[in-house]
């Protein structure tokens, strides 16, 4: 997938775009400030292979059939999917694990040690679930 290709879908008013593959003409990519996601950069043109298509029901990404009522959240880390009805949970949750990290990063600039914060933090998170190893 190259600069043309891309220029075609972003005027179809997407988001973005994720391929389960790879990219090319990365520098004319990135100029579009429209957010692509792959699995990397090739200089090698895509191949002309004929593939049956069920447009705008269901795709591949790897393993995962990812369907139209999925839901995608992407950043420079990666890709995640999941169905639409959970997003309030996945914002829950990732919210929680953001306020959790920024105490932990608060206590490591206080100069805590990692080891130290850490058991503070699993302590008072899971009390009763996990059990420090005696050494």
């Amino acid at each position: 997938m190259g600069d043309v290709m891309a220029y075609e879908l972003h005027s179809f008013g997407l988001a973005g775009l994720i391929i389960w593959g790879a990219h090319r003409d990365t520098e004319a990519l990135a100029r579009m400030n429209w957010p692509i996601f792959s699995l990397g950069a090739t200089p090698v043109a895509p191949t002309r292979e004929q593939q049956q298509h069920n447009s705008g029901t269901a795709a591949r990404c790897g393993e995962l059939t990812v369907c139209s009522d999925d839901f995608a959240v992407c950043d420079s880390d990666g890709v995640v999917f999941f169905d639409k009805k959970d997003v309030t949970q996945v914002v829950a949750a990732a919210a929680a694990i953001a306020e959790r990290e920024a105490v932990l990063i608060e206590t490591l600039e206080r100069g805590t040690s990692l080891r130290n914060s850490l058991t503070t933090t699993v302590s008072s998170d899971f009390a009763g679930t996990i059990h420090p190893c005696d050494s």
